[in-house]
């Protein structure tokens, strides 16, 4: 049997703030006909995977899947604040199209020194991969096997604070609905950095915004 604790990180199903491009971040919002089928369907992979615990996020969207999952699996559904969607602040609600009316682009985009831009009260992508940092430290001793139900932006934190990717390469990806991987010890993940102003790489494309929530 393997050493490794491995961790199923799983998105949401599919919302009406997906499907209407809108940065619905920390709000409670309906899912799609789709997102219903979606949600069972979320439920049963993560009963054949058979995890030790579930965590979600407080999200009623997260939540729906790991308590189908937990009483099928007789195991507790924990909810975690760090795995809630990226906060939005002010313009949490807003399409993007109005976003860009108030002089801002989603996915944050990059100053000259490398850090995002975001309105006052919005996560920037800095917090948001230390926020996922401060997650993968609170999973580091556990062992077996351990559900995390989040959303995508969130996802991309934690990829990027496992990974230790560059902030302009570490939002950019597109994250299925679950994936899986052994989490080898090490001593810290909340350690992140920014990447140096010589960072060559562009910033996230504009699609990545409305796969959020």
């Amino acid at each position: 049997m393997s050493d490794y604790h491995r961790i199923l990180v799983m998105r949401h199903p599919q919302t009406t703030a997906n499907i209407d491009h809108i940065l619905s971040g920390r709000s409670d919002v309906d899912l799609t006909e789709e997102g219903e089928r979606q949600l069972f369907r979320a439920a049963q992979a993560v009963v054949v995977w058979r995890p030790d615990r579930i965590w979600v996020s407080p999200l009623s969207r997260c939540k729906a899947i790991g308590e189908e999952a937990a009483v099928a699996l007789g195991i507790p559904c924990e909810v975690h604040p760090n795995l809630a969607e990226i906060e939005f602040g002010p313009v949490q609600g807003l399409t993007s199209a109005k976003l860009r009316e108030q002089g801002y682009d989603f996915p944050w985009r990059l100053d000259e020194q490398g850090r995002s831009v975001c309105p006052a009260g919005a996560e920037s992508f800095e917090e948001l991969i230390a926020r996922a940092g401060r997650l993968l430290d609170e999973l580091r001793p556990l062992e077996g096997r351990t559900a995390c139900i989040t959303h995508g932006g969130f996802t991309r934190g934690l990829l990027g604070a496992v990974m230790g990717t560059p902030l302009t390469t570490s939002a950019t990806g597109r994250p299925s609905r679950w994936r899986a991987w052994p989490l080898r010890p090490r001593r810290s993940y909340s350690a992140w950095s920014t990447p140096s102003s010589s960072a060559s790489t562009p910033p996230p494309p504009a699609s990545w915004g409305p796969e959020l929530g």
